[in-house]
């Protein structure tokens, strides 16, 4: 990762670079915002951001007692404050110097920056096409779901010269915001993934959110599509463009770059037959609900269309799983099996969970239970939601339903179903929670963000150890990627899990090497 000096980076961001008994000289590996994720603290710019809710600036102190001395601020501590030794870069707008550190990060690169953004499945895209890629391309991309103002910053920071290819995320929630991501990551190639009707609240209509989303491309090479979602085929072909981007569309209803012919699932899987340059190909796929369908898809139009041949990376369609809390089966307590969908909550990913639901083996034999938050920022009137999933509800036949919000709670009335409950938050439903509530359900786990339900999962999850474990894979990943860059091409790496003397195991590289 690329060191930047305080000096630097206060010229990059137009700030004024204030030193209270600190060396001028001081460099910088890593950014962060939140005082209680510091991975080397010594190396660690903080950006005091606002929201809101908080003031970045209220943890400043809390950054100084672990070890954090440089700063960015659009205020300075108070003057008992400053005679702990720190550095301070002062800015007007500390999210805009986070902006555009990062903007000029990305532009020190040459490698293809491929940006993904929709409705729905930008997450799953990103990770199987990372997987995918993989095996020939080190791959840079976005931990996680970082996919916001303040996640592709920190994102694009992640870039150094070890990689061939970015894939990232982009997320907005109200108008003006993509075009500050587009600086950000001014991609060469980009995807629109399914588009539903999440994040409307602050748009008057779809076709708004459409054309907002549609600016992340306005410097792109190459953008993939899905051609069936009519309102992102007219919004792409009606975009300014700073060049005459390649489109390359996919369909299952008409004429495509990649018309789908077919899709036949069996228990486990699925073959989905397709048209491309007048052959016929095919793709099997560990999954049969339309969701991982379509966002399989995506990710084999997306290599189509940057040179990959058909027949060179089919098999590694079979390798993929769903990403964690993306309707994920865990053992639940008390015979019960859980389906975590605890990301997001929007009417189309909602039917997508409940079909997935009625496709488990355990579907007959347990009783289906669903644990449902309020929907946000959906754009629609109230009433005509909640009638819609109720609806969605009564057809998939759920035997109980548990509604966590006060607007799910409104409607309560408008729910068929044998048995329910209904809590005004979270905070409600674990306060009176009780264990024997859930025997032998099939529980399927579908809230907003908000709601926090990665709580519920852990209390529904069936308890075997009292120790956890957490490990960072993106950061264990980039530690892989520096050592192989420091090697001989023909050095080998063995990873390898030992225990130690302590309560938890040691992990290590061991490099086996015939070169000089």
């Amino acid at each position: 990762m690329s060191l930047y000096t305080l000096t630097e980076i206060a010229k990059i961001v137009g700030g004024q670079l204030i030193h209270f008994g600190t060396p001028t000289a001081h460099s910088i590996r890593f950014l962060s915002f939140d005082s209680r994720t510091l991975l080397s603290p010594r190396e660690t710019l903080f950006f005091a951001l606002r929201n809101g809710r908080n003031d970045g600036h209220d943890f400043i102190r809390d950054a100084r007692n672990r070890e954090v001395s440089a700063f960015v601020v659009s205020q300075l501590p108070a003057s008992e404050d400053q005679e702990t030794p720190s550095s301070f870069i002062l800015v007007s707008n500390t999210l805009d110097a986070l902006q555009q550190l990062a903007a000029y990060h990305r532009k020190r690169f040459s490698y293809p920056v491929t940006a993904i953004t929709g409705s729905n499945g930008k997450t799953l895209v990103k990770e199987w096409l990372s997987e995918i890629l993989g095996v020939n391309l080190h791959v840079v991309k976005s931990p996680r779901s970082y996919n916001s103002q303040i996640g592709n910053p920190l994102s694009v920071w992640l870039m150094d010269e070890g990689f061939d290819l970015a894939l990232f995320e982009a997320g907005i929630s109200k108008p003006g915001e993509m075009i500050r991501l587009e600086t950000i990551l001014h991609p060469d190639y980009g995807i629109f993934t399914h588009l539903g009707n999440a994040h409307l609240e602050n748009f008057d209509s779809l076709e708004e959110l459409v054309q907002e989303k549609v600016k992340l491309f306005i410097h792109c090479r190459l953008i993939v599509y899905c051609k069936d979602f009519e309102i992102v085929h007219q919004a792409l072909t009606e975009a300014p463009y700073s060049q005459n981007p390649r489109f390359f569309s996919w369909s299952s209803r008409e004429k495509a770059d990649l018309q789908i012919l077919s899709t036949d699932s069996s228990s486990r899987s699925t073959v989905i037959k397709a048209l491309y340059q007048e052959e016929n190909i095919s793709l099997e796929i560990p999954f049969t609900d339309a969701a991982h369908i379509e966002n399989a898809i995506h990710c084999w139009a997306y290599l189509l269309a940057t040179g990959f041949q058909s027949g060179s990376f089919e098999e590694r369609f079979l390798l993929l799983s769903t990403v964690s809390m993306r309707l994920e089966i865990k053992k639940g307590i008390n015979g019960c099996a859980i389906i975590d969908d605890s990301y997001n909550s929007d009417t189309a990913s909602l039917v997508n969970a409940l079909d997935f639901l009625g496709q488990q083996k355990d579907a007959r034999k347990l009783n289906s239970t669903l644990i449902l938050s309020d929907i946000l920022q959906s754009g629609k009137n109230p009433e005509l939601l909640y009638r819609e999933v109720a609806e969605y509800v009564h057809l998939r036949n759920i035997r109980r339903l548990i509604g966590i919000g006060r607007t799910i709670s409104n409607f309560s009335s408008l729910f068929q179903v044998d048995h329910q409950q209904f809590f005004p938050d979270t905070e409600a439903f674990l306060l009176q929670f009780q264990e024997s509530w859930f025997r032998n359900d099939l529980i399927l786990l579908k809230g907003a963000r908000d709601f926090r339900f990665d709580r519920l999962s852990s209390l529904l999850q069936e308890k075997r150890h009292q120790t956890v474990m957490e490990i960072n894979l993106s950061a264990m990943g980039h530690n892989l990627n520096h050592y192989r860059q420091q090697l001989h091409p023909e050095t080998r790496l063995m990873a390898m899990v030992k225990a130690s003397t302590g309560s938890l195991p040691g992990f290590f590289f061991s490099i086996c090497s015939s070169a000089p």
